[in-house]
């Protein structure tokens, strides 16, 4: 019936009945096809804009999927200086199977292991030891969690990142001084609470023989208490300091190269030699060979009038960079100098938003899926 109104139905259905077609509606093919075109597109799109940037840093991350395969997620962050007001752009490109460097054993005494340290009552999660744990941890991802959300800002430049993690770093460092006997005295009035005997698990310790003459009787809990301080609670702090301080020393290193940028107050107040040697510092740490693309002696004489004329509302990077941009070509190295320091990125927060596409498209009813198809839905959906 449709076919008497409508040519290219009716050229179907007569194909359809010779048998000339199969397919009566499109196929999984036609899915991917279609699929590929827009990804293709999308990814034509972020390169041009990569490209036009010129300047950029790439990121990396990594997540297993619901197949158990190691996915990395490749980031490209750049200034996007295509459009009237440039900004801070972090670009998803691809995921990329990586082999896996660890993986669980499904043993089952390795199991019945893991399950007996948990219904135990002195190690597992009636006991005391685990609930002091659990304070111990809880003040430590307080506090990481307040800076890790501040670091997530989508404004957030690397001066303020720097005195997050400082603060971090001191925070850290005090609560191993003070931090266990704090907790000890919350973990003891909840475990009085929940009815749990607020003693450590006494640990099987190698004695040597003993005359009644000597020594008074050693105090086991006191024993069990120390172990746990040192054992737990110092190996826990040192390894916490050890990744915040690793983190710290990298954007100090940032801030030794381009500092004198970070904030317009800093840059008016420098002194014309501070200044002229920060910037020949810049162009040395940027140069290749014999190739750079700041010269410092050029670029000291832009920002020495540059921190006159600029407006009094403008105290960010981002917004001298706009500024910058207004002027149109007038200050070049100060123009390459702001978007080589606003490439560096802060956080991994794209990364994670893209982990979360990962599992939305990638689910345990699609886990067979191509590699190539989820690339393009995860471009496309990103």
């Amino acid at each position: 019936m449709i076919g008497g109104f409508n040519s290219d139905m009716k050229e179907h259905i007569r194909r359809a009945n010779k048998g000339e077609i199969h397919c009566h509606f499109p196929s999984h093919k036609s899915q991917n096809e279609l699929t590929e075109l827009l990804a293709n597109d999308t990814k034509m799109m972020i390169l041009k804009k990569i490209k036009d940037a010129k300047y950029f840093s790439v990121i990396l991350d990594s997540i297993p999927d619901v197949s158990r395969k190691e996915q990395m997620t490749f980031l490209i962050r750049c200034v996007d200086v295509s459009t009237c007001s440039p900004k801070i752009e972090e670009f998803f490109l691809t995921f990329l199977h990586i082999k896996d460097k660890r993986e669980y054993t499904d043993n089952p005494g390795h199991r019945s292991d893991v399950e007996s340290l948990t219904e135990s009552e002195t190690h597992g999660i009636g006991g005391f030891e685990f609930l002091f744990g659990m304070i111990i941890w809880y003040d430590l991802l307080a506090a990481v969690n307040i800076v890790s959300k501040s670091l997530q800002f989508e404004d957030m430049d690397l001066e303020v990142a720097i005195s997050q993690l400082g603060g971090l770093v001191t925070y850290l460092k005090n609560y191993k001084e003070t931090g266990f006997e704090k907790a000890k005295v919350e973990s003891t009035q909840i475990a009085i609470e929940m009815k749990i005997a607020p003693v450590f698990p006494k640990k099987s310790v190698k004695k040597k023989k003993q005359f009644v003459e000597d020594v008074e009787k050693i105090d086991e809990s006191k024993i069990a208490e120390e172990s746990f301080r040192i054992d737990y609670f110092i190996n826990i702090m040192d390894q916490a300091i050890m990744c915040i301080e690793i983190r710290f020393e990298q954007f100090q290193v940032y801030e030794q190269i381009f500092g004198f940028l970070f904030g317009v107050k800093r840059l008016k107040v420098a002194e014309d030699d501070e200044l002229r040697t920060s910037c020949m510092k810049l162009e040395a740490s940027l140069k290749h060979d014999v190739h750079s693309d700041v010269d410092g002696e050029d670029l000291f004489m832009e920002l020495k009038l540059l921190k006159d004329v600029l407006p009094k509302e403008i105290t960010k990077p981002v917004e001298v960079l706009k500024f910058l941009k207004i002027m149109d070509s007038c200050y070049p190295n100060t123009w390459i100098a702001y978007r080589i320091l606003l490439t560096i990125p802060v956080s991994v927060a794209l990364a994670e938003r893209t982990f979360s596409k990962l599992k939305l498209i990638k689910k345990y009813l699609r886990s067979t899926m191509s590699q190539e198809r989820l690339n393009g839905l995860a471009l496309i959906s990103v």
